[in-house]
């Protein structure tokens, strides 16, 4: 059993370790992989086999994380809250291996993956550690986080379901990043150990300014429509353009001109991003673009201007 001295020093050098990854102009899955193992004080956990993730053993880390904090919770708080950061950490390193995947259509479905076991743990943890509100709030600021990280990756086909269902799975997925965000904001953002609110409001305005662009252009090629007829779309677009700005009816405005101020929205976010932390979330985005169909291509120039 590691002491709480080694326990901090861990925590220490792994957050030193993230920090220089995320700092970097390329995020290096490889570092991320060897940063768990590391976080799982190097036991046998094999997570990745040449190019597959093994869901049954990053499932076992988390059971081995919750066993550590259940009997430290008895034990020794002191101790308790040391695991307990480490535990913080391997969620947030687990995240930033998921951002590796947004632009691989065959890695992807791990995302979700990795988020359902996240999920679970944590209701594993509530269930054994009578956890307080503030534990409680940090925990939720890393479900937060992926909800509004990764709530725009998935391809919608509009041809494939009735257009109120695509206008209901649009406004739900906007939802989710808000909810997300607002998650993450009553934490103040994990404690910004790795990031603050401006950053993590522009990541929130490049992501859901994307989603909103992808519909209207959906619209625009598939089901032509000219203004905010339908209540479904209207509420939507509503829905951004009431989260970032002071348009009070956007009845006056044609979706065109609404488009136009998402797609300035999105630029602008990406120009800030790119600033601060170095992350290029325009090439991220328009690789996703062409993952599953080339029907995004004047979207995609559009963007490029």
């Amino acid at each position: 059993m590691k002491s709480i001295k080694n326990l901090t020093k861990l925590y220490e050098n792994s957050k030193k370790n993230l920090k220089l990854i995320l700092n970097s102009n390329h995020i290096d899955a490889i570092k991320l992989v060897k940063l768990i193992d590391t976080l799982t004080f190097d036991n046998s956990f094999i997570i990745k086999k040449n190019t597959i993730y093994d869901l049954n053993e990053i499932a076992k880390i988390f059971r081995f994380y919750e066993e550590l904090l259940k009997q430290s919770f008895q034990e020794d708080k002191n101790r308790f809250e040391i695991e307990f950061k480490l535990y913080l950490l391997l969620i947030k390193v687990f995240t930033e291996l998921c951002n590796t995947f947004v632009n691989n259509k065959n890695k992807i479905p791990n995302i979700d993956n990795f988020f359902q076991i996240l999920k679970e743990s944590k209701n594993m943890l509530k269930l054994t550690v009578p956890l307080d509100s503030k534990h409680i709030n940090i925990l939720n600021n890393l479900i937060g986080e992926q909800l509004y990280y990764f709530s725009h990756i998935h391809y919608h086909d509009i041809n494939e379901y009735p257009l109120d269902y695509t206008f209901e799975k649009y406004l739900l997925n906007l939802e989710r990043m808000f909810h997300g965000f607002d998650l993450s904001l009553a934490s103040n953002f994990g404690n910004k150990e790795f990031t603050n609110k401006e950053i993590e409001l522009e990541i929130l305005k490049n992501n859901a300014s994307f989603l909103v662009l992808t519909l209207i252009h959906k619209i625009y090629k598939y089901k032509p429509l000219d203004s905010f007829d339908n209540d479904k779309f209207k509420n939507i677009v509503e829905f951004y353009i009431n989260s970032f700005h002071k348009i009070k009816n956007i009845d006056n405005y044609t979706i065109a001109h609404i488009e136009e101020v998402i797609l300035r929205d999105f630029s602008s976010s990406n120009i800030y991003i790119n600033k601060i932390t170095k992350h290029d979330l325009l090439e991220q985005k328009l690789v996703l673009l062409k993952l599953y169909t080339d029907e995004y291509k004047q979207l995609i120039d559009m963007i490029k201007k």
